[in-house]
């Protein structure tokens, strides 16, 4: 029975490996996948303009941790980690803490933790290519 499934795990990332190049084309953002009917899979959330950090009224507070990074506590919200060698930085937005993931300098529906799960996956899959998802689809 371990001969078999070796076997047939081997058979499965070596069909995954062989799949050519051409078969991960990129998916345009308006354009939802054939084998899911809701048109909206791939909606965006409206990227937001941060505020000053530390400007207004503050609702997180940050702290460096004994071995380096950065943890920030958001006032009825998430708690945030970051590297600050990451080049990650701090975006304030009503008050709270978010990571600007992306560096773009604006909240992007993703980086948002108050959004729902599912909100915050359709965002990022908007923003990516197929290249970039491809790889998601065969390794955890």
């Amino acid at each position: 029975m371990k001969k078999w499934l070796a076997a047939a795990l081997a058979a499965a990332m070596t069909i995954t490996l062989a799949v050519p190049a051409f078969a991960y084309n990129e998916i345009a953002p308006e354009t939802p996948p054939a084998s899911n009917p809701d048109a909206s899979f791939y909606e965006t959330v409206e990227a937001i303009e941060p505020e000053e950090l530390g400007s207004g009224e503050v609702k997180w507070a940050s702290e460096e941790t004994p071995d380096g990074w950065i943890k920030v506590t958001n006032e009825g919200g998430t708690t945030l980690g970051y590297d600050p060698e990451s080049g990650v930085m701090l975006l304030q937005v009503d008050g709270f803490a978010f990571k600007d993931l992306d560096k773009d300098g604006k909240l992007d529906g993703y980086e948002d933790w108050r959004n729902d799960a599912d909100t915050r996956a359709k965002d990022l899959a908007s923003q990516m290519s197929g290249y970039e998802m491809a790889p998601l689809t065969t390794h955890g």
